[in-house]
C-alpha cells in the first residue's frame, strides 16, 4: 500500500499527498531527505534509492534533478518503478513550463492531487484511508487477542500457585 507521495526539488517539497493518518511534516522531511541524498552521493558516489526507518519504506526515483519519493509497504520493485515513472511523467507533462520558470512558489503544484490519485486509482484518497482503518482494526483485534492469552496464562499461573500453597498447608 502507498502511504504518501513527495516531489522534492532542491530540498523544497513541491508537492505532497499523504494517504494515511500518520502524517509527515513535508518541509522538514524534504530538507532532511535532500541532505541525506547529498550525503549518500558524497560518500558512495551513488544515488540514494531507498530509505527504511523501522516499518516505513521510502523509495526514491530521480528525474531531471527532481526527487519523486513514495512511502509504502512492501511492493514489488517493478510495480513501484511503474508507479514512479507514471507520476514523474505526468508531473512533467503538467508542470514542465512551471518548473523551467520556477520562482520558488509551490502553490501551482497543488492541483496535482487529482492526477496522483488517478495514477494510484484512488478516489479522493479515501480508499487508502479506509484500508488503513481496516488494518488498524485488525491490529487492535490481534493485540486484544494476545492480551487475552496473556491474561489467561497469568490466571492459570495464579491458580497453580494457589493450588501449590494449599498442598503445602496440608
Amino acid at each position: 500500500m502507498i502511504h504518501a507521495i513527495f516531489i522534492i526539488k532542491d530540498g523544497i517539497c513541491l508537492f505532497s499527498r499523504q494517504y494515511s493518518k500518520k502524517r509527515i511534516k513535508t518541509h522538514l522531511f524534504s530538507g532532511f531527505l535532500s541532505a541525506l541524498m547529498q550525503f549518500a552521493k558524497e560518500v558512495s558516489h551513488k544515488d540514494l534509492k531507498k530509505l527504511i526507518i523501522e516499518d516505513d519504506i521510502f523509495s526514491l526515483y530521480l528525474a531531471d534533478n527532481i526527487s519523486f519519493v513514495i512511502k509504502h509497504d512492501e511492493i514489488k520493485k517493478s510495480k513501484l518503478e511503474k508507479i514512479s515513472q507514471k507520476i514523474s511523467n505526468k508531473f512533467f507533462e503538467c508542470f514542465s513550463a512551471d518548473i523551467k520558470n520556477w520562482n520558488g512558489d509551490i502553490s501551482c503544484f497543488r492541483k496535482f492531487d487529482e492526477e496522483a490519485d488517478k495514477i494510484l486509482e484512488i478516489k479522493g484518497g479515501t480508499a487508502l484511508i479506509e484500508m488503513e482503518k481496516f488494518l488498524q482494526e485488525k491490529r487492535i483485534k490481534r493485540i486484544e487477542a494476545e492480551e487475552e492469552k496473556t491474561i489467561k496464562g497469568k490466571l492459570t499461573l495464579i491458580e497453580m500457585e494457589k493450588s501449590l500453597r494449599e498442598k503445602k498447608k496440608d
